[in-house]
């Protein structure tokens, strides 16, 4: 199969320049009345980013459409939308609460500008461990990348590598893949490609595009595959690209709108690529989740951060004028809803990837990293509780807590072990739960929980049990409950079921 995508959409590895009028000048930041951030061509004093103006998940949505459906008005033309950072997470965990993300909720955002006149990139990474279960899940996040005409991606070392490893996907089932700082038959062997050209058109206009990628080679440092996957130093291998195609990399210029991806947290080479004067845009991935514009004064090139966890895109605005010059952009982080609008074909390959890990039953994998106790304890289940604290066991089990399964089978996603740790007891034991037919008792988040290994409580009733309070924040995280956080006490009340007073309640 042809490690080429479509030249119909892509100039790639062509010299291929279209004469620009409109030469892109140093941005600045300014905030604008409706939430948007605008760039000038002229220096700024500070480097600073902005934060939203207000919480998105504590706005109430009424009417989507008018805020983000809205078509380009004939004087914006070229639209950029970057993503990136998703730490593995193909949804929000949105057990509870009300959540932002998921790749299959922003199809609407992604073709309310017209195909000819976007460009679509995602700087990685897209998953954030190794093993069997973050294959199948690098697999859907990829058919959903192509599913949704990015035009790049930026992949980890790593990824590249997992990647390659019994996936079944050829370049034609995934975005082009990026990798300007990797030797050219280590590319061909990856089905990488060096740089992206994409000509964007819009109102009688072009705006000639030239996309690079840099994976990290810090992110390849002791591991076993370093021989296998080369990376060459970043700086030299941009340099080297534009000098190939014309560019003096130690100017700016017109003829072309450069982007450089970054999809590691690498502040050293950030600082190292900003030095380049041909560069136009370089684009980080979030350490936030929010995406971020930070401008500075030296006239180095803009950097965007793209978020994490899906929560946003980054959406970038190029104006069509009728001038020689494309003098202002406009950013704006756009959030991506609970109640946006579900991509039914993205719905169709995660119900596929949920199939595979039932019939590779990787909950119960002997390859899933399990912790031994340290003692001769072990669990018994909630109900084992009952016969002595009866009015407990019922008033806990008119909680979310004792129907936790229901809630994941209700969601297709009871055979997730990403899921079922924080919906069962135990399953990162050696002896905790397994499966619905093989440990049913210990299914739901139930006493052990919170206060540990019961038999010997069970046994002997002088031996206490544990109040691990602490545990919670085990599964109620930022990422899939970000209203825990300030909270505690007050969700500890919605879960009161003792009568006597504790010691954390005074």
């Amino acid at each position: 199969m042809s490690s080429e995508p479509d030249k119909s959409r892509y100039n790639i590895l062509e010299v291929k320049l279209n004469a620009q009028s409109n030469p892109i000048g140093i941005l600045i930041l300014i905030i604008t009345s409706s939430a948007l951030i605008t760039f000038w061509p002229i220096s700024c004093a500070d480097s600073t980013s902005y934060p939203p103006s207000a919480d998105p998940q504590s706005q109430e949505i009424t009417d989507i459409e008018p805020k983000l459906l809205s078509p380009v008005s004939p004087t914006w033309g070229f639209t950029l939308f970057l993503t990136g950072n998703w730490d593995g997470q193909l949804g929000p965990c949105g057990c509870s609460e009300r959540q932002l993300g998921g790749i299959d909720r922003r199809t609407h955002i992604l073709n309310s500008a017209p195909a000819s006149g976007r460009l679509l990139l995602d700087a990685g990474p897209l998953i954030n461990s190794e093993g069997r279960q973050a294959q199948l899940k690098l697999e859907t996040f990829l058919l959903s990348l192509q599913h949704l005409q990015y035009d790049a991606i930026a992949l980890t070392g790593p990824e590249m590598i997992l990647l390659q490893e019994n996936l079944p996907l050829g370049p034609d089932d995934r975005p082009p893949i990026i990798a300007t700082n990797m030797p050219p038959e280590v590319r061909l062997e990856f089905a990488a490609v060096a740089y992206l050209e994409k000509n964007l058109r819009r109102g009688g206009e072009n705006l000639d595009c030239l996309i690079l990628a840099l994976p990290d080679p810090q992110s390849m440092v002791g591991r076993w595959s370093s021989q296998k996957l080369q990376l060459q130093d970043p700086v030299s291998s941009v340099i080297e690209i534009l000098t190939a195609l014309n560019i003096d990399p130690h100017q700016s210029h017109n003829d072309k709108f450069v982007i450089v991806m970054l999809p590691d947290d690498n502040e050293f080479l950030v600082q190292q690529i900003k030095q380049i004067p041909a560069l136009d845009l370089l684009v980080r991935a979030g350490y936030g989740d929010m995406p971020e514009l930070i401008e500075n004064s030296d006239n180095t090139p803009p950097v965007v951060t793209t978020g994490k966890l899906g929560k946003y895109v980054t959406k970038i605005e190029l104006p069509i004028s009728s001038s020689a010059d494309v003098k202002k952009a406009q950013f704006e982080p756009i959030p991506i809803e609970e109640d946006f609008p579900q991509d039914p074909k993205i719905i169709e390959f995660f119900n596929n990837y949920q199939t595979s890990l039932k019939i590779e039953n990787l909950i119960d994998s002997p390859y899933l990293p399990r912790q031994a106790l340290d003692d001769d304890n072990t669990f018994t289940g909630s109900l084992a509780c009952a016969d002595c604290h009866a009015d407990v066991y019922l008033i806990w089990n008119n909680f979310g807590h004792a129907h936790a399964m229901e809630t994941l089978i209700n969601e297709n996603r009871q055979y997730d072990p990403e899921c079922v740790k924080c919906h069962t007891i135990a399953m990162e034991y050696e002896i905790g739960y397994r499966s619905m037919e093989k440990t049913p008792h210990l299914a739901d988040v139930g006493c052990e929980m919170c206060h540990g290994p019961g038999l010997k409580h069970r046994i002997n009733t002088y031996t206490m049990y544990q109040e691990q309070f602490f545990t919670c924040e085990k599964c109620h995280t930022h990422e899939n409950s970000p209203n825990f956080e300030g909270q505690r006490e007050e969700y500890f009340q919605k879960i009161r079921h003792w009568q006597e007073p504790r010691i954390y309640w005074k």
